[in-house]
């Protein structure tokens, strides 16, 4: 039984290292998230919590509905997956206020590699939504994980 649950493990492990290659690669590599071609004048660092989530909501038409739904639900659906892999693949992460810290130090540090590798915005809200994602994928995890409790236990 311990061989099972270790197994099941290392697998969880390995479909958290290919999700975050997946990210890192949709972030910094992938042509269609990347910024080339934002015009000179586009601010490409906004530290002002929601002025990034207003403009997509308030200017939504002109955006186009979805590239704002795209933008702002992305942002939280991307990171989902770090809430529920993180705290199945260590057990020393299932606690919230270790797995949603993780998953703003992550995107905190993608936002800032955007920055400083100009390939894309580094934008404060973006951090807001991928915390918000990593904190869904927690809640979805202790669900999951307590409707398991019940049904064994």
């Amino acid at each position: 039984m311990g061989n099972l649950k270790e197994n099941q493990r290392k697998a969880v492990v390995i479909m958290l290292l290919i999700y975050l290659l997946v990210l890192a690669y949709l972030l910094f590599l992938s042509p269609v998230f990347r910024s080339y071609d934002l015009p000179e004048d586009y601010i490409t660092l906004n530290l002002v919590p929601f002025r990034e989530i207003g403009r997509f909501i308030t200017n939504r038409y002109e955006i186009g509905l979805w590239g704002a739904f795209t933008n702002l639900v992305g942002n939280v659906l991307a990171f989902v997956p770090l809430g529920l892999l993180i705290p199945a693949a260590f057990r020393s992460m299932r606690k919230p206020y270790r797995t949603i810290p993780a998953g703003l130090i992550i995107s905190a540090a993608a936002e800032l590699l955007q920055y400083k590798l100009a390939c894309g915005v580094c934008d404060i809200d973006d951090v807001i939504l991928n915390t918000a994602g990593t904190a869904i994928g927690y809640a979805v995890f202790t669900t999951v994980m307590k409707i398991r409790r019940s049904k064994v236990g």
